[in-house]
């Protein structure tokens, strides 16, 4: 699949990475909207692994449920959420590929009256402020 990848200190660029296997406490989820956030300029200015896939807001559809989440989604179910790109445990848990694996609890379904595009960019802001 593609995502954007830190390449090298301070670059980031389009790459064709391996997809994830679904993990059991994670969400598969077929990106449709992403936001930039500013940890994502840090991490590709220095803080993050060469490799690593950046982005951390997205919203998209549920494509996979694992088996171990007891999230209220389902395959099929617009949602919106975060990630936490370019982590030490997992450097390929970005948002910014045409696939992301979110942990469960870390989404929610989009309201109705509302678009990818408006809920792209609130799953950082929203963790942060609860």
């Amino acid at each position: 699949m593609k995502a954007v990848a830190i390449k090298e200190h301070s670059v980031a660029a389009l790459a064709d990475i391996k997809e994830q296997t679904l993990r059991p406490n994670y969400v598969k989820i077929k990106i449709v909207a992403l936001a930039v956030n500013p940890t994502d300029l840090h991490h590709t200015a220095g803080v993050g692994y060469v490799g690593g896939i950046l982005g951390c807001d997205l919203s998209g559809i549920v494509e996979e449920v694992g088996e171990e989440c007891n999230s209220h989604v389902r395959k099929r179910d617009v949602v919106y959420g975060v990630c936490h790109g370019v982590n030490l445990n997992s450097i390929k848990d970005g948002a910014f590929a045409e696939y992301a694996l979110v942990r469960d609890g870390h989404i929610a379904k989009i309201p109705k009256d509302l678009t990818f595009e408006n809920t792209a960019m609130l799953g950082v802001g929203i963790t942060t402020i609860s």
